[in-house]
């Protein structure tokens, strides 16, 4: 009986410290950066019908991001990007060329969007290496 009690105690040790490295590992493995963040719609686009830049139709949850940011941080179409006060996004198309360090957070309402404004708010990334050797 002893036998069982401390190969238990062995294996709750064992998942114990599993679970303390898996933690810390979860804890490098996201990135933390204050970024400007707007809100945009297909009004100020002139374009009711338009695509994202990864090809889907806009919707709520839908985030652009300036391409300075998407190189840097090595994110791709579909990644979730948490914007610190206001929830988790999908990364799906970009800002125009000239924003750096931006976000855009697409909107169903024109008056929502410009009432949003531009804020400086920490964007959670998951942290990839950027492969440099090209």
């Amino acid at each position: 009986m002893a036998r069982i009690g401390i190969r238990l105690f062995a294996i709750m040790m064992a998942t114990i410290l599993l679970l303390a490295f898996s933690l810390t590992a979860s804890a490098q493995s996201v990135k933390t950066v204050a970024v400007k963040v707007s809100a945009y719609t297909l009004t100020e686009l002139n374009d009711k019908d338009g695509k994202t830049a990864s090809g889907k139709n806009p919707k709520a949850g839908y985030i652009a991001l300036s391409r300075d940011l998407e190189q840097k941080h090595g994110l791709k179409f579909g990644d979730k990007i948490h914007i610190k006060g206001l929830g988790i996004f999908e990364f799906q198309d970009r800002t125009s060329e000239e924003k750096q360090n931006w976000v855009d957070i697409y909107m169903t309402s024109y008056r929502k969007a410009v009432r949003f404004g531009i804020k400086t708010l920490k964007m959670i990334v998951p942290f990839r290496p950027v492969d440099t050797s090209d």
